[in-house]
């Protein structure tokens, strides 16, 4: 088993290509009520189903539910590739 990764060095949504997936393992404070809300919080599997150019929006998908994050959300989730 590898060591865990420090937080900094995980790939946020904000980062990974479309298509790509992680598993959330952790969610900046600033942003974690309105996340939580939204069911996205640690241990979620979530894919990027399609990102707006210029900064704007990442959708993601989890599970049947589609959300859109603004790009410094997409960046407040951090994870790790789902096992």
């Amino acid at each position: 088993m590898s060591p865990e990764r420090p937080a900094s060095d995980r790939p946020t949504l904000a980062t990974l290509h479309v298509g790509g997936t992680l598993r959330v393992s952790d969610v900046d404070p600033a942003h974690a009520e309105e996340l939580l809300r939204e069911g996205l919080r640690p241990g979620a599997v979530v894919r990027v189903a399609s990102r707006t150019p210029l900064g704007g929006p990442v959708i993601v998908v989890m599970g049947r539910s589609r959300i859109a994050l603004s790009a410094d959300v997409a960046t407040a989730v951090r994870g790790e590739p789902p096992a």
